[in-house]
């Protein structure tokens, strides 16, 4: 039943991102219980999400025009549809939304922090919407609270809810392994994903010994693509690594992996290894942001400090050669995923902040 609350979600667009999808997961979660309007700032709607919209009973916005024009858009509908709380998912839709609803004592405003790497004016605009115009500020992963906390945003109204996935599999059977390993990393082609790390720990395992079958895919898309592909190539690499550009068949890849890899030096919680865990994939990641969060070492993947490719290359031979060690960890990987970051925990959080406030 639909309660009488009307909840609004500001999103700069639809184009295939973890915020982007987690807002719609969100409406699309939210909209079982409570009238929803999803705002869009920019019209770049992926196909991938638009298809969670269709059949659902969210309300799509788009807004159009300049920002002082989106605003005014903004004002009027948060005012016309009666909306009760209005989230905020990125740093320009928490400036929109505060000044959409500012001085509106019918609707609170939460703002949404997803990175602490943040230039310093943004820290300034988000720490002063923080204090002054928003009900809470809420994080998606606990270090990137804490980082805002010693920056002077207040204990009380930080809040950390996890992200979900909804990517649905089933187990790996015990002898269904390839003669070939397959390795996958999935997310954007930026610095932080340290990818000349995790390319130089396939060479060093290929190149320490030459019958090792490994097959690395690296998945996504991104600024840095000529310079990874520029790595493989001048490394002699192109028989053990490969570049996808996102694909529309993410899934298959999933399902055909036997280790997920990150070798990032910088995380929030990572959305790609919660859609690893929820293929049972065993996974190796750096010590980083909240990915002991999400890995426990020797549970249910390997841990490896960032930057150092002997540690990938170490934590691959581990699994390498033990199928049971796979499938145990992706097992108890899905399992911590089932307790702690479902949709139906994701949809709860957010219903208790509600009808809480």
């Amino acid at each position: 039943m639909v309660n009488k609350k009307t909840i609004g979600i500001v999103i700069r667009s639809l184009k295939i991102g973890g915020a982007e999808k987690q807002s719609v997961l969100l409406a699309k979660s939210l909209a079982a219980h409570y009238r929803v309007f999803l705002f869009i700032q920019y019209p770049i709607i992926e196909t991938q999400l638009n298809d969670y919209i269709q059949n659902s009973s969210i309300h799509l916005i788009l807004l159009r025009g300049n920002f002082l024009q989106k605003i005014r858009a903004l004002k009027n509908k948060v005012r016309k549809a009666n909306i009760t709380h209005l989230f905020a998912y990125l740093s320009s839709d928490n400036v929109l939304a505060a000044l959409a609803a500012f001085q509106n004592k019918n609707c609170k405003i939460f703002g949404g922090i997803r990175s602490s790497r943040l230039p310093w004016h943004k820290y300034m605009v988000l720490k002063f919407l923080h204090q002054s115009l928003q009900e809470a500020t809420i994080f998606n992963n606990h270090s990137g609270r804490n980082h805002f906390l010693k920056k002077g945003f207040k204990t009380s109204k930080s809040i950390v809810i996890p992200n979900c996935t909804d990517f649905k599999s089933v187990p790996k059977q015990e002898g269904s392994s390839h003669d070939t390993i397959y390795i996958i990393s999935v997310g954007r082609f930026v610095s932080a994903k340290d990818y000349p790390t995790s390319i130089e720990a396939i060479k060093r395992l290929v190149t320490n010994d030459p019958k090792v079958k490994i097959k690395y895919i690296i998945i996504g898309f991104g600024k840095l693509e000529l310079e990874i592909r520029n790595l493989i190539s001048s490394n002699k690499l192109s028989k053990h690594i490969e570049v996808v550009i996102n694909p529309d068949n993410l899934k298959d890849y999933y399902n055909k992996a036997d280790i997920y890899l990150c070798s990032s030096d910088f995380e929030g919680l990572s959305n790609s290894i919660m859609e690893a865990l929820s293929f049972h994939l065993p996974v190796i990641a750096t010590h980083v942001g909240d990915n002991p969060q999400l890995v426990k070492h020797n549970h249910n993947g390997i841990l490896i400090p960032k930057g150092d490719p002997d540690a990938i290359s170490d934590a691959i031979l581990q699994l390498y050669d033990d199928e049971k060690k796979r499938l145990l960890f992706g097992t108890l990987g899905f399992k911590l995923l089932q307790e702690n970051y479902s949709p139906q925990k994701f949809t709860d959080r957010y219903i208790s902040l509600i009808e809480q406030t």
